[in-house]
């Protein structure tokens, strides 16, 4: 079933546009309302999110996402944020904007990569109202970035904070199947540059999130490709032994890369977080 999303769009607290859509099942209300974040340099409506979104509200589940600030059709300078908060205060609107909409309804926060880590350090501060998070290689271990990149990151923050830099993505370890790859990265709002203010902050929001997952209160899933070598599996398995909760649920996918939605197994995937989602209504 193919699935109509009808863009909008909504004013952060700093009075940017930022575009959002809506992507509702076609016959039968919805059983449960679930907020996408996406990745770095993406956008709500890129081909990763299109199929999730065309499998999730053929089984009955309506979905919201939008386009970060600064990404895809929304204001804001390209690849930058004032800091870390802006866009921790772009998710809380969003999510009060959902749940006036949908206030009977349980909600889920799915986040990938860069999303992944707001939506776990969203929920970490915001958890009222919330039903569970799914986590999709969340952007949770810099042991990658060499110790003299994160020493330089926070200085070119400070003098060139717009800068553009480039953070050297492999775009071929996005994902095994070639031919999405291709498709998702001739996007073209689909961007690859970042600036040293939006490294910066990210760079700290992972060290704050994985400082406190032992606050984390809501039911969660991580998913992760064992071979992912944009983001390490090893943050989102420390992260997960960190947090208290029974209710926590951790799968990985021998073979597969960072961009699970996007994979070679994306069926599974889909049919792995759908179960979750089902258990947890």
């Amino acid at each position: 079933m193919e699935s109509t999303m009808f863009p909008t769009s909504f004013t952060s607290t700093d009075g940017l546009r930022l575009c959002c859509y809506v992507a509702r099942p076609s016959t039968n209300p919805p059983r449960a309302h679930v907020i996408l974040v996406h990745g770095l340099g993406d956008h709500g409506r890129s081909l990763p999110y299109r199929y999730l979104t065309d499998y999730l509200t053929t089984h009955q589940f309506a979905i919201y996402t939008y386009d970060w600030r600064g990404h895809g059709q929304s204001e804001g300078a390209r690849m930058f944020t004032p800091a870390w908060q802006n866009v921790c205060d772009d998710l809380h609107t969003f999510v009060d904007l959902v749940q006036r909409e949908t206030p009977d309804g349980p909600l889920f926060l799915v986040g990938l990569s860069l999303g992944g880590l707001l939506a776990l350090h969203y929920a970490q501060q915001q958890p009222d109202g919330l039903k569970g998070v799914v986590a999709i290689a969340p952007a949770l271990d810099a042991s990658g970035v060499p110790p003299l990149i994160r020493w330089v990151i926070p200085v070119l923050s400070r003098l060139v904070p717009r800068a553009v830099i480039n953070p050297g993505l492999d775009l071929a370890h996005i994902s095994r199947d070639v031919t999405a790859v291709q498709e998702y990265t001739s996007d073209p709002l689909f961007q690859t540059h970042t600036t040293p203010r939006l490294a910066a902050e990210v760079l700290k929001a992972m060290s704050e999130t994985g400082a406190q997952a032992a606050r984390f209160r809501l039911p969660l899933l991580i998913l992760h490709g064992e071979a992912d070598t944009i983001v390490r599996p090893a943050g989102s398995a420390h992260f997960f032994a960190q947090v208290s909760m029974a209710d926590k649920e951790r799968l990985t996918y021998p073979g597969a890369y960072h961009n699970l939605l996007i994979e070679q197994n994306r069926e599974q995937v889909f049919a792995d977080m759908r179960q979750w989602l089902e258990r947890h209504l």
